[in-house]
């Protein structure tokens, strides 16, 4: 059998980590899921294990943007996928 695919969430509301959930629920998809605030916490997990989906929060902070921290993961784990979701009016 093989491992479950591992979906990291970046989110310090954890409104994405909520909504990836219902998505992969819908979909029936057995994944692992791991949850994590901010971008060190982030770069910390992927330095750990492999994941084949991260899914980001645009506003990571005061200072983070979820696309600067997209373009950092990318090129640690090129061969994962990386979505980043923003609210109305967050600017890129």
């Amino acid at each position: 059998m093989a491992p479950l695919a591992r979906v990291l969430t970046v989110d310090p509301t954890g409104v994405v980590a909520r909504l990836t959930r219902a998505a992969l629920d819908l979909l029936e998809a057995p994944v692992v899921q791991g949850d994590v605030p901010g971008d060190m916490d982030a770069l910390d997990e992927l330095e750990h294990a492999r994941f084949r989906l991260v899914v980001l929060a645009q506003q990571l902070g005061a200072s983070v943007r979820g696309a600067a921290l997209a373009r950092r993961i990318r090129q640690g784990q090129p061969e994962g996928a990386i979505v980043v979701l923003a609210d109305e009016g967050e600017g890129w």
